[in-house]
């Protein structure tokens, strides 16, 4: 994952790479199931994705479904075979931790 990337190329690349929609919300989970919350970066144009992600670490790259109104948001792994590699995060209903610190790790390769 090459970290020189602001955030809007980063997940504009993401998209690109994982044959997604741009008009798709995607975010990292980390191996924990802690959610990177790229999406909410106030001024993306102008961070670097390495103040929120670490070289050489894993992430999960999911599918942000956000509920109107009052529904709940769901998230969605983009990694075949989730349960394969992390059983611990496979399930039909599951919402990853947030955290108040960016933390770093990818199952990606970009």
């Amino acid at each position: 994952l090459f970290l020189l990337f602001y955030e809007t190329n980063l997940t504009a690349h993401l998209k690109k790479k994982c044959q997604c929609r741009p008009e798709d919300c995607i975010d990292l989970l980390d191996e924990s199931g802690t959610l990177m919350n790229l999406s909410e970066v106030e001024s993306p144009a102008s961070e670097l994705a390495s103040k929120y992600l670490q070289e050489r670490q894993c992430y999960i790259l999911i599918r942000v479904i956000r509920g109107e109104g009052s529904e709940s948001t769901y998230y969605e792994s983009l990694l075949e075979n989730l349960g394969k590699h992390h059983p611990e995060l496979a399930g039909e209903s599951w919402a990853p931790s947030t955290s108040n610190h960016h933390r770093e790790t990818n199952d990606i390769d970009v």
